[in-house]
């Protein structure tokens, strides 16, 4: 399997060993298991049941949000 390069918050990164799914890169990132995540590919809202089948391509651009509490 060849490189990946997607663009993370506006931030490319290339995976020399590219995660299969939005799942598999939400692990390496260490957020699969935070709350409060919120994760969009291509401006398009992904719900976390769909993570693991959400298959990952060549410069998706992947917006993640973690919610914060604040006043």
């Amino acid at each position: 399997m060849g490189n990946l390069t997607v663009f993370i918050n506006n931030h490319p990164q290339t995976f020399d060993d590219p995660p299969a799914s939005l799942s598999d890169l939400l692990t390496r990132l260490h957020l699969q298991e935070k709350k409060g995540i919120a994760v969009a590919i291509n401006n398009s809202i992904i719900l976390k049941p769909k993570w693991p089948e959400k298959f990952l391509s060549e410069g998706d651009r992947i917006t993640i949000i973690q919610a914060t509490q604040g006043g």
